[in-house]
């Protein structure tokens, strides 16, 4: 049980540039190699394929006052995550544990009371436990979901449809680093709308139809793709689909979400899911390059859909990582698997944060070769900001920079 539960919820969650159509693609994310960010990257050029061509990577991170400021919605959220960790963990181990204990004690009439009870609950809480806590992490709630938009009534921004990459509970989460960016401009709210494990045909009707009700005024960002091509490698290669039939699977569903929200009147964006694990000639990588091209030429058949480059962005990174001797680090489902049964219990039980935890295990930016560390959210925040074509930073960090 607990091996199924922790597979379950293995991301998504969680790459080399590229050539396409005769124009090449060459970003790069920005520079960062130590705990803090450069503040002056140099950005590469760059020709893209699409509604929207980005040119370039991102412009470099914030400066350290306004990391400094930003820190505060983002520990707050920290705290909210953990705390709510701890109440989903005893929920699911109270429900599993005596669910367990009740049918052991109904199917053996030879438990003594209350000693046999004990001896039987507690191994089952210690054997429950790993799985329980990866569960508790997909039951946190986004401190900023759909049905609390509703509810405040406010201008959103934008709404962003995800899995756990966009979720932000056992990732490094982007759409507290874009709130952050955004609170002095009066722009509405970023609403997440990730859950944790979904694929793309798992995104349901009436979620696309709540978040173009909200009208935001830079439209719906939508990042999914991890958990397809996780899910497509977890078969044996004679049931595993050819790379053509996942493509045309995976651009079919793109297809329709981007078409049902284009229906509804409101903007799409398609962000290229990122790497998975951190070698970019493994066969995990090139099936992420060949979802990254096709969101792309999907976006690019669309009439107000654009195309978010985040593969291509955190390949670039990773590139230079490791051209600076960073080893590769193919991904493996057991080796994964491991890292995430203990990345709940590092992170809420004993403060761990991800960056610590990517560094002990000499990953570039990764923490278990699916899901990230902290500069991914800066990188992902940097690409939807250009994609977006949003403002940098808060009227506040500039007057304090020009200062």
């Amino acid at each position: 049980m607990t091996a199924v539960l922790a597979l379950r919820a293995m991301q998504p969650v969680h790459l080399a540039p590229f050539n396409q159509g005769g124009g090449s693609w060459r970003g790069q994310a920005p520079s960062c190699r130590g705990r803090r960010p450069s503040t002056n990257p140099s950005p590469r050029s760059a020709g893209c394929i699409g509604s929207t061509a980005i040119v370039g990577c991102l412009a470099g991170r914030s400066s350290q006052r306004k990391l400094r400021r930003g820190r505060s919605l983002q520990a707050a959220h920290a705290e909210d995550r953990a705390s709510s960790w701890a109440t989903q963990l005893l929920k699911c181990l109270s429900v599993g544990v005596a669910a367990a204990t009740l049918f052991v004690c109904a199917t053996n009439p030879r438990i003594e009371y209350p000693w046999g009870v004990l001896w039987i609950a507690a191994p089952t809480a210690l054997f429950m436990a790993p799985g329980a806590a990866l569960l508790a992490c997909n039951l946190i709630e986004s401190p900023a979901d759909l049905s609390q938009a509703k509810g405040e009534g406010k201008r959103i921004a934008a709404v962003l449809v995800g899995d756990s990459l966009t979720h932000g509970s056992i990732s490094a989460n982007y759409v507290d680093v874009l709130q952050d960016r955004y609170q002095g401009y009066g722009e509405g709210g970023f609403v997440n709308a990730g859950v944790n494990m979904r694929a793309s045909g798992e995104v349901p009707l009436e979620l696309l139809a709540e978040a173009a009700s909200l009208r935001p005024t830079h439209g719906v960002v939508v990042l999914l793709g991890t958990n397809d091509v996780l899910r497509a490698l977890a078969l044996l290669p004679p049931l595993r689909p050819s790379p053509r039939a996942f493509i045309q699977k995976y651009s079919a569903t793109l297809r329709e979400i981007a078409e049902r929200l284009r229906a509804e009147g409101t903007a799409v964006t398609l962000v290229s899911a990122p790497i998975l694990g951190e070698d970019l000639k493994s066969i995990p990588c090139r099936m992420m390059r060949l979802a990254a091209r096709a969101a792309r030429r999907v976006a690019s058949t669309i009439p107000g859909c654009r195309y978010a480059p985040l593969y291509e962005a955190t390949a670039a990174r990773l590139q230079d990582l490791q051209g600076a001797g960073l080893a590769p680090q193919p991904f493996s489902p057991l080796v994964s698997l491991a890292l995430l049964c203990q990345l709940p219990w590092q992170l809420y039980a004993q403060g761990i944060s991800l960056d610590t935890l990517r560094r002990e295990r000499n990953f570039g930016l990764t923490v278990d070769l699916v899901h990230f560390a902290e500069e991914f959210a800066e990188i992902a925040a940097d690409v939807i900001t250009k994609t977006l074509e949003l403002p940098r930073g808060s009227p506040g960090a500039q007057t304090e920079e020009k200062t």
